[in-house]
């Protein structure tokens, strides 16, 4: 139930709150990567659908008793599903993206769809793994990689469990936490991972770039956020924003981001993350949107985004998904400095970049 940890961890990204409101599905399935007159048709006929599906997922990754068989009745369905309307259509991938956000009945679905002609977008799909070295194990008595990931796997099963003492809300003493580290089971790493920030560089770079394991390379990532130094930590992050695994490079980009924020440091490349824009995976957009969001705090970097960003992210700006329209809307306005609406989509194209010279530099 590996994926069901997974999909409760980014569930619980979401700020949650328990508003009962009319329920239409058509107003929580997207679609993305097919031209809209085609994404209607799509949600017309299939709509009701996904958005069963994704009630689906939700309910396993709720229920830590689900058996086998109805995990595996719904990936059967699922891929029935995105076999049929790849097939109608003729797209190169389909997938479906679900999530939950401001309210645990309204259950948002993206289906993330790539076009023949737009097969360039395919290398954001099913990357091959890179062939990398042996894993570089230490001879002392715990490998602190192992320890990160013990750390997430209490994180993931508070989550799982509901544990409110564990994910209650702290100030974070690093750059970028997964939880709070004043609970009682979570309070000890947090010298740990001090320590190994400064005394396992080597193994920390090393599991980064060389280890065969997703998992660790992950919980590598996730290490660097202990160190002092922010040009440091995104330096030696930034690679792991092209990990083969989707898990690596997301921790990738909210470590980056969560740097950037509490450092007040702009000064990053933002090609990789722009470039994330237009990857067929919500969750990919998603955490670059994050880091673009921050950027976007610099007058260098809001000329960048206007000049090479603003088409995709009005395109993001449309989707009815909270994940990337709300975080879109938040880019276009601090580069903007406009009060033009989240659904006034022909004004936010017909705006043009000027400099802002209040801005922070």
């Amino acid at each position: 139930m590996k994926i069901c940890l997974l999909l409760m961890f980014n569930l619980a990204l979401s700020h949650i709150c328990w508003a009962k409101t009319p329920y239409d599905y058509h107003d929580y399935v997207d679609v993305y990567g097919a031209p809209p007159a085609i994404a209607q048709q799509i949600i017309a006929q299939y709509g009701q659908q996904i958005d069963q599906l994704g009630k689906e997922v939700i309910a396993i990754s709720k229920n830590k008793s689900t058996d086998e068989e109805k995990f595996n009745h719904y990936i059967q369905n699922k891929l029935n599903l995105l076999a049929t309307i790849k097939k109608k259509y003729g797209f190169l991938y389909a997938d479906i993206n679900t999530s939950i956000f401001n309210d645990p009945d309204k259950i948002f679905n993206t289906l993330d769809v790539v076009q023949k002609k737009d097969k360039n977008r395919m290398k954001f799909v099913h990357k091959r793994p890179v062939p990398r070295a042996q894993p570089m194990r230490t001879t002392r008595s715990f490998d602190v990689v192992d320890k990160m990931t013990e750390h997430k796997e209490l994180v993931l099963e508070a989550m799982f469990t509901g544990d409110k003492a564990m994910l209650k809300k702290s100030n974070c003493p690093v750059y970028h936490c997964l939880s709070n580290f004043e609970h009682p089971k979570l309070k000890p790493y947090l010298a740990i991972f001090n320590q190994a920030a400064v005394q396992h560089k080597n193994l920390i770079k090393h599991t980064i770039q060389q280890d065969d394991d997703p998992v660790r390379r992950e919980a590598a990532v996730l290490l660097t956020s202990h160190m002092t130094k922010p040009h440091d930590i995104i330096k030696l992050v930034m690679p792991a924003v092209y990990d083969e695994n989707e898990e690596t490079r997301n921790s990738a980009m909210l470590v980056i981001a969560d740097t950037m924020k509490k450092a007040k440091y702009y000064d990053v490349n933002l090609k990789p993350f722009i470039d994330y824009l237009d990857s067929s995976s919500t969750s990919d957009r998603n955490k670059a949107l994050y880091v673009l969001s921050i950027a976007a705090e610099s007058d260098k970097n809001k000329a960048i985004l206007a000049q090479r960003a603003k088409s995709q992210l009005i395109k993001l700006l449309k989707l009815k998904q909270p994940d990337n329209h709300n975080f879109a809307y938040t880019v276009l306005k601090k580069i903007s400095h406009q009060s033009i609406g989240e659904h006034d989509f022909a004004a936010w194209q017909q705006w043009h970049y000027q400099p802002h010279t209040k801005s922070k530099a």
